[in-house]
């Protein structure tokens, strides 16, 4: 169920308009690239919580296949947004968030900070 929720809310916030803010500058386009990896982490988190429930055998395939699919078909529901376009680079920047969230939920169960 949360990963529905989590897929929702980036649908969201992949549907609004015109989204720079101009007076920010290159703030903005930080920003929102930090926004990218950070929400696609949470993604893989809670997908590979949700495909490794009660397993005894990890899988990191499909948590991390799902999250770039994910990604790839965000980017192109941004071309139909006004202001917003589809870009190949934020599909990599995801990825990168996707491989950033799985490497963190294992350093942190490495060192008992996370339970599956």
């Amino acid at each position: 169920m949360l990963v529905v929720v989590w897929c929702t809310v980036i649908f969201c916030l992949s549907a609004i308009p015109y989204l720079k803010i101009e007076t920010l500058g290159t703030w903005d386009f930080i920003f929102r690239k930090i926004a990218h990896v950070t929400e696609f982490a949470v993604l893989s988190i809670l997908l590979f919580r949700a495909v490794n429930f009660e397993k005894k055998q990890i899988n990191y395939f499909w948590p991390v296949f799902l999250s770039i699919v994910y990604a790839a078909s965000d980017e192109i529901h941004q071309g139909f947004v006004p202001g917003r376009g589809p870009s190949v680079i934020d599909v990599g920047i995801d990825t990168a968030g996707v491989i950033m969230g799985i490497l963190a939920k294992n350093i942190l169960s490495y060192f008992g900070k996370y339970r599956d």
